[in-house]
């Protein structure tokens, strides 16, 4: 009887090992190969290889960053960079300023506060080390015209 239980045992053991490894192997390439919610929605945009980095990267055009200029869907472009800022909106210290920036190149707000017509907009000083650590987490992706 002990031989018997030791068996099923380790047959419940091994199963639980392949199961989990097929799992683990099915996960990762559903995350490799299937789209993101930023993919899915953005038809336009394309992926490209920088050659410093080394990683593929998103890229989009103004027309499709255009598209993204609501309080509920904000990207913003800051120094070529694109940035899909929604879910900060509704926690901006500056509260609805950052709307300025939704579907449009935001590097004057963000780095001087300033429009591109010269309007002060805040302080008027450039954005604190800590908030440009916070923007960079929403990157994603590089403008390419």
């Amino acid at each position: 009887m002990k031989k018997k239980t030791i068996g099923i045992t380790l047959l419940i053991i091994a199963i639980g090992i392949v199961g989990g490894f097929a799992l683990w192997k099915y996960v990762l390439s559903d995350t490799a190969s299937a789209p993101s919610a930023t993919e899915s929605s953005t038809s336009s945009s394309a992926v490209t290889t920088t050659e410093d980095s080394g990683f593929a990267e998103q890229t989009f055009t103004t027309v499709e960053v255009a598209k993204h200029n609501t309080a509920d869907d904000c990207w913003t472009v800051i120094d070529s960079d694109v940035y899909d800022i929604t879910d900060y909106v509704g926690s901006h210290p500056g509260g609805s300023e950052i709307l300025r920036a939704c579907g449009i190149d935001g590097t004057s707000l963000f780095m001087e506060r300033t429009t591109e017509d010269g309007e002060t907009v805040g302080s008027g000083t450039s954005h604190s080390s800590n908030a440009q650590r916070q923007l960079q987490s929403m990157q994603i992706g590089i403008l390419v015209d």
